[in-house]
């Protein structure tokens, strides 16, 4: 725990852990070191497990073993995207037990496995509901934590995959991290160990006939994207420039994840966006404090101009916590993609700003399509919070924007 935190303290102190990190970057780690400096690293923040079974079956054997290859795929995963961005030491946490399996809360369900199955977020819902006893008992309160639910509810029977579970996440925020949620539905071929493999074939209730290998992709890249969301990540989409990584894990990343194992594909990434967002948050920063504070930030000076067909955007933020990143979601509204309200933004790509010192920022924004578009304007606070701010934007037909109007 101590050289976990030492490694933090260099890091946030401003120790060259990566090549060239961007300006935005290097202003978050300079923001974001002085920030934990100023309180005592009692950050004691880890995922929690639960293995939720139904009342109609018993836990597969191994399985913790097996998930703990899972999510240490994850972690390595998130560990690599943060130190490539230049985040060095700041990652997800989680403990194993001293066979190499996870520390997991073991919960029974009251019903059988067919009354859980389906998309529908109730009833992940009722899997907490039957969960949360059991971690009380165990002296951890779900309101408070992350808590992942791994439901053991496909059945897998002569080559064939059938029961559509539970798969999707979220977070929330009270001041900065409250809790967060994500569940996951189990199956014995669910292992990173086999996602190589593009032999071995499968038919699956949902995909059909597949590899096992892309099986694993969708499955572990699908748990990677809603951990994600229980980390407090939204939706986005690579930039075009940005494509040559492969596919943001936070948008369509979930499918492409692990597909160069098997010369498929790309793969999937963390984009800058997702990275600034992670680093404040309580388990990757290394400490909890003022998380219970609610920020306050106003954006002063708004102004708007066109260059080549892109929007460039400056202002001045007043804010305490203290901000460390902009970040500024471009949503294209429009067809069956994107509704008015934002929804299923998948295709909102993302751009950052470098805040001086003054926390005056200055940042472009391009790809636009024509039609509706949403601005959003998201302030990171060194405490994990954020504040954010929606401007409409019209798009002519050839694609450039028209300047929007602020301060309405």
């Amino acid at each position: 725990m101590r050289a976990f935190f030492s490694l933090l303290l260099l890091t946030f102190l401003g120790t060259p852990l990566h090549a060239d990190p961007a300006p935005e970057v290097r202003v978050a780690l300079d923001r974001l070191g002085r920030f934990a400096a100023g309180g005592p690293p009692t950050n004691s923040k880890k995922l929690v497990f639960v293995y939720f079974t139904p009342a109609d079956r018993e836990p597969p054997p191994g399985y913790r073993e097996r998930l703990a290859r899972v999510m240490t795929n994850i972690q390595d995963f998130y560990g690599r995207e943060m130190s490539r961005h230049g985040f060095e030491g700041r990652g997800i946490r989680f403990d194993l037990d001293a066979k190499g399996g996870l520390i997991v809360h073991d919960v029974k369900g009251r019903l059988p496995a067919a009354d859980y199955l389906g998309r529908d977020p109730r009833k992940g819902y009722d899997i907490r509901a039957e969960s949360s006893p059991v971690l009380r008992a165990a002296g951890i309160d779900d309101r408070n934590e992350t808590v992942i639910y791994f439901c053991h509810l496909r059945t897998e029977q002569d080559g064939r995959i059938t029961g559509i579970g539970p798969y999707y996440g979220s977070g929330a925020q009270s001041g900065a991290f409250r809790f967060g949620r994500g569940w996951f539905t189990d199956a014995s071929l669910f292992d990173p160990d086999r996602m190589g493999d593009k032999i071995t074939m499968l038919d699956d209730e949902e995909y059909h006939h597949i590899s096992v290998g892309r099986y694993n992709s969708i499955f572990i890249g699908g748990a990677a994207h809603e951990l994600g969301h229980a980390l407090g990540l939204p939706h986005d989409k690579e930039r075009q420039d940005e494509a040559v990584r492969g596919t943001s894990l936070m948008g369509s990343g979930n499918r492409t994840y692990g597909e160069e194992r098997r010369d498929e594909g790309r793969g999937s990434f963390l984009t800058l966006a997702d990275a600034l967002r992670l680093a404040s948050h309580p388990m990757f920063s290394g400490t909890t404090s003022d998380v219970e504070i609610k920020p306050v930030c106003r954006i002063e000076d708004l102004q708007a101009e066109i260059h080549d067909q892109q929007l460039e955007v400056t202002g001045h933020i007043i804010a305490s916590p203290e901000p460390y990143a902009l970040i500024v979601y471009q949503d294209p509204f429009g067809g069956d993609i994107v509704d008015a309200k934002g929804w299923h933004d998948y295709v909102s790509t993302t751009w950052t700003a470098e805040l001086d010192a003054t926390n005056r920022f200055k940042v472009r924004i391009g790809e636009f399509k024509p039609g509706a578009a949403n601005l959003r304007l998201v302030v990171c606070h060194v405490n994990g919070g954020s504040s954010t701010f929606r401007f409409p934007l019209k798009v002519r037909d050839d694609a450039t924007p028209e300047p929007p109007v602020f301060g309405r």
